[in-house]
């Protein structure tokens, strides 16, 4: 029971501490140069700069997935587990290269849902790129569990997954009201 209590507590006062981390709106606002060691590689990709071109509720998916990956990597850090394939597997979540409306509009029988699908298209575009661990792969191709099956194998696969719903929460009904002035 100590264990929970203080593993919920040290996520919380990250999570207070880098709540602003939500309104990220670009890599360059992120000054942490091990977190930037652990991901040049990937956003220095042509093809995954491409994903700024796809929308993604507030912004683009490239957008989406930074702030996925770097409030990611800050709560892995403050748990002391591996922080290098949360900011990694975090970014590389997302890597599909379509408009998923346009696919849910011209959905064609037997087609899978975007959301069982995408994961195992992002794991194969980040595989014709980048080496990935073990548990890159894990996080990647789980983050929408319970929608992909079997369960992530990895603590930092669970940490991936729920700060992807939190994200993509916050853009999706949070960030139009504080556009309109709602607080």
């Amino acid at each position: 029971m100590v264990i929970i209590a203080n593993f919920t507590s040290r996520i919380r006062i990250a999570v207070k501490r880098n709540l602003r981390l939500l309104t990220i709106s670009d890599i360059k606002e992120i000054e942490d140069g091990e977190y930037h060691g652990y991901i040049s590689e990937i956003t220095g990709n042509e093809e995954f700069q491409r994903l700024k071109e796809f929308d993604h509720h507030d912004a683009s998916i490239f957008h989406h997935a930074v702030k996925v990956s770097y409030i990611s990597y800050v709560i892995c850090r403050v748990l002391k587990i591996d922080r290098r394939a949360a900011a990694r597997g975090g970014l590389l979540h997302d890597f599909f290269l379509y408009d998923w409306r346009d696919r849910k509009r011209n959905n064609h029988p037997g087609e899978k849902r975007h959301a069982s699908a995408h994961p195992h298209i992002a794991l194969s575009n980040a595989e014709k790129h980048f080496d990935l661990s073990d548990k890159e792969k894990d996080i990647i191709v789980k983050h929408m569990w319970p929608a992909t099956i079997p369960i992530p194998r990895y603590r930092e696969s669970y940490v991936i997954l729920l700060v992807d719903k939190i994200v993509a929460a916050y853009e999706l009904y949070l960030m139009p009201f504080k556009k309109l002035g709602y607080r």
